[in-house]
């Protein structure tokens, strides 16, 4: 299958938000029918997702507040790429799986 006309050529790309965990881009790019359409995207630095487990079987996990949902919200831990991790990763508590 020949997807070549699906492909969006970069003519050019200006980062419009550069902050400490995400860039905010628009692009120009060229579609296969020689037109131009902007594309508005952002890039992820990158983080981890950390599911620790106790020597009992517990998994431990988080609550914190997630300023997008307004909410305090129980999670599995995420790691940005940085060490040692903030204060406000470590309100961690443990809870058991059923069946372990």
């Amino acid at each position: 299958m020949d997807d070549s006309r699906l492909f969006e050529r970069t003519v050019s790309s200006a980062i419009q938000y550069s902050g400490p965990v995400f860039d905010v881009y628009s692009d120009t790019v060229e579609l296969c029918n020689k037109k131009t359409a902007r594309r508005d995207y952002l890039k992820h630095r990158g983080a981890v997702a950390v599911v620790p487990l106790t020597d009992n079987g517990g998994v431990i996990i988080e609550r914190q507040f997630r300023y997008p949902q307004q909410r305090v919200m129980t999670e599995i831990s995420l790691w940005a790429y940085t060490y040692p991790p903030p204060p406000y990763f470590r309100s961690v508590y443990t809870c058991t799986l059923p069946g372990a």
